[in-house]
């Protein structure tokens, strides 16, 4: 039996510094429609005796129903993460459909310690046929 998946990722183009203010890192507006599956996070840099454990989360936008901005998951960076971890949490995979906003946030300020840390955020996905047989 062979495995077909078409699920996809994509590496999100910014590194988060996580010691930075809170607010959106990126804003991806959606130019197809798709399900999203996963979220995760990688340290680029560690996450070093830091006070308050940064928060970053991936947060949507459905501009075709008007529905205000809903935050999908979260994730905590513990103190002491080392570069090249990934975070990652359980995510309902959810639907997203041309024109949406995915929003890639710093929910969180990482404070008091040596550093905060870095990273880049991940998104698993599958495309869905718009119905023209274009997929």
């Amino acid at each position: 039996m062979a495995f077909n998946s078409k699920v996809q990722f994509a590496m999100i183009p910014v590194s988060a510094d996580l010691d930075g203010t809170a607010g959106d890192d990126f804003t991806f507006k959606v130019n197809h429609p798709m399900i999203i599956h996963r979220f995760e996070f990688i340290v680029q840099t560690a996450v070093v005796a830091t006070s308050t454990a940064p928060v970053v989360s991936l947060d949507f936008t459905d501009t075709v129903g008007s529905v205000s901005r809903a935050e999908k998951v979260t994730l905590t960076i513990p103190n002491t993460t080392a570069a090249g971890v990934t975070i990652e949490a359980d995510l309902t995979p959810f639907f997203v459909q041309d024109t949406d906003i995915l929003h890639f946030e710093r929910k969180t300020q990482g404070a008091g310690g040596t550093t905060a840390g870095d990273g880049f955020y991940l998104v698993y996905y599958e495309l869905i046929p718009d119905g023209n047989g274009v997929a």
